[in-house]
């Protein structure tokens, strides 16, 4: 494979996919200025703080010299970026718990929300100090110190596993809630996670095979990704334009 052909299109799919989420926060802004209900207008806030960790998380990635940002080979942007996932779908399952006639526990998501926040935590500092000691622990391979190896596996493994039950609460929310703004804004998070779910793990077994093709497949799933989330936000207007709303 062309390493001039990968580059460009690397570089192609973080320019459309970051587009995409500039638009979507723009949106989110304007429609947060305007929206009288509390359940929307909490829903633009979230979606804000979610597209600012992901541009963070780029930023980290393309210019990797910039001071904290750049520990860790941009792990902590990473890192931030995932927690930011983690709390965003958190709100909105809760929500549309709410939004359900019966306030069922969906896929029992309040039972297990705590364990996988800590499996996440303690994978992710072991993730972390890997990638930041460890010389091309990043792009795990048969060099890497079998330690490294693991502690990365298992952050993406949980990972993974998180945002895929995720996407099925949110699905099975989707279909509980009456609301039909919120059914279709949920649904569309389901499927940007589902994409993102795939960014961030079908790399591990591409890694052994070809450095460039492991990078190239997982980003092209980040476009997808962005364009559900702005879908999303677009969801939130019924009419697909955003226009202010006033009190009765």
């Amino acid at each position: 494979m062309s390493i001039d052909f990968v580059l460009l299109s690397e570089d192609a799919i973080q320019v459309i996919s970051t587009v995409l989420l500039i638009a979507a926060g723009y949106r989110a802004v304007v429609m947060s200025r305007v929206m009288v209900g509390r359940v929307y207008r909490y829903r633009a806030y979230w979606t804000m703080g979610l597209i600012v960790a992901f541009l963070v998380f780029e930023v980290s990635t393309t210019f990797p010299n910039i001071p904290v940002l750049s520990w860790g080979g941009g792990t902590v942007g990473f890192i931030v970026s995932t927690y930011a996932l983690f709390l965003f779908v958190d709100s909105n399952i809760r929500v549309a718990k709410e939004l359900d006639f019966f306030h069922r526990n969906i896929l029992r998501w309040q039972t297990f929300r705590l364990p996988l926040l800590v499996a996440m935590s303690i994978t992710g500092i072991l993730t972390t100090v890997a990638i930041a000691i460890v010389p091309g622990a990043g792009s795990v391979s048969s060099d890497t110190p079998i330690w490294a190896g693991l502690s990365i596996v298992a952050y993406f493994a949980v990972l993974g596993g998180a945002l895929v039950y995720s996407s099925a609460a949110l699905l099975v929310g989707a279909r509980r809630t009456p609301d039909v703004a919120m059914k279709r804004f949920v649904r569309l998070l389901a499927f940007a996670l589902v994409c993102l779910a795939l960014f961030f793990t079908i790399w591990l077994p591409l890694s052994f095979v070809n450095t460039d093709l492991e990078n190239l497949v997982s980003e092209f799933f980040l476009v997808p990704a962005a364009y559900f989330i702005y879908r999303a936000v677009m969801s939130l207007s019924p009419l697909g334009r955003v226009e202010k709303q006033t009190r009765p």
